[in-house]
């Protein structure tokens, strides 16, 4: 399950880069035309902020419930 975790954390961190990137002017994001992706993850980005959480809590929850000694070992 922190396979879930650490899924939900790049997604986020990915997402949040290329929100920025496609922006902002930054060393070749304004030589490609990104502004209709910025556009579309401008409008997506709660949506997919809340999947990618989601899928965080679910890995999150499933290493809580573990039991005893097994719960260090999935939590590493």
């Amino acid at each position: 399950m922190r396979k879930l975790f650490a899924i939900g954390v790049v997604g986020l961190v990915l997402l949040e880069i290329a929100n920025v990137y496609f922006i902002m002017p930054m060393p070749g994001s304004q030589r490609m035309r990104s502004v209709d992706a910025a556009y579309v993850i401008h409008g997506w980005r709660w949506p997919l902020r809340a999947i990618f959480g989601a899928v965080m809590l679910s890995g999150l929850v499933a290493t809580w419930r573990t039991p005893g000694r097994r719960r260090i070992v999935a939590e590493r």
